[in-house]
Formats: C-alpha cells, sequence, structure tokens
C-alpha cells in the first residue's frame, strides 16, 4: 500500500511541476512578446488619436483668417508639407510610429477649406505610407525661423 500511494504522490508532484512550468514559460512569453506589443498598439493608437486632434486644432488656428508654419507645427508636428489649391489649403503629415522595432509612420491629409476664417473645415484622410506625397516625409522635418510665417 504505501508504495501506490508513493507513486501517486510522486506523479501528483510531477504533474504540479509540468503545469508551473508551462505557466512559468507562458509568463515568459507574454513579457517578451505580448507585453512589449501591447505598449507599440498604445502608442500607435495615441498617435492616431493625436493626428485625429489636429483636426479640430488646424480649424481653430484659421479662426483668425490666417494659418502660420507655427499653428501647423503645433498641430501636427514636425513632418509635414503644405500646398495651396483654389479650394483648400492641403497638408500632407508625418506621424512616426515604432511597431516592432520598425518606424511604421502613420500619413495624413488634411484639407483645410478656403477662405480661411470661422467657418473654416478641415477634412482628414489617412494616406499609405511611404507613396505619394508621404514618400520621403519621414526624413523631412519643417524647421523656420519665424512660426508666424504663413503656410503657403
Amino acid at each position: 500500500m504505501g508504495k501506490v500511494v508513493f507513486r501517486v504522490i510522486s506523479i501528483a508532484v510531477g504533474l504540479v511541476l509540468v503545469a508551473l512550468l508551462g505557466l512559468f514559460a507562458a509568463f515568459l512569453w507574454w513579457l517578451k512578446v505580448e507585453w512589449p506589443a501591447s505598449g507599440e498598439r498604445r502608442e500607435a493608437e495615441n498617435v492616431r488619436l493625436r493626428s485625429v486632434a489636429a483636426v479640430q486644432e488646424l480649424a481653430a488656428a484659421a479662426d483668425d483668417g490666417k494659418l502660420t508654419k507655427g499653428e501647423v507645427r503645433k498641430a501636427v508636428g514636425l513632418q509635414w508639407v503644405a500646398e495651396r489649391t483654389s479650394e483648400s489649403i492641403d497638408i500632407v503629415a508625418y506621424f512616426r510610429v515604432t511597431f516592432r522595432k520598425e518606424e511604421t509612420g502613420l500619413c495624413v491629409l488634411y484639407k483645410v477649406s478656403l477662405p480661411l476664417d470661422r467657418a473654416t473645415s478641415v477634412t482628414r484622410t489617412e494616406l499609405p505610407a511611404g507613396q505619394g506625397p508621404c514618400r520621403g516625409l519621414n526624413a523631412k522635418y519643417v524647421g523656420t525661423q519665424d512660426p508666424d510665417t504663413p503656410v503657403v
């Protein structure tokens, strides 16, 4: 009878050790893979939300009838280009995001309607990063000595 009890206890202890080893391995995987990825996903979501908030910031900046480089820089950051058309000022902005140790940016087109006043509307469209007007924006920074200079 003593050998049977010893064998059952040995098997039970062995199963518990295997289960603990499995839980430890799962914890290490989560610590190495999932935890950093969740932080990167949060960073990407924060950048997306910042790009959405820029719509209201650009509209408020245009409220006084002018849109300066400093106002655009405050709304969208350092990486952007602007072009004036007959109906709008088109601003293409690049928001830098690092995902899994690789840079993947968010490229956004803002169309600021003309004339610039209280009725100015701003639309936001995400563009494919690295293509069209977004190409090369990840390496371009808009620096100006005078932030009060009009955009275009």
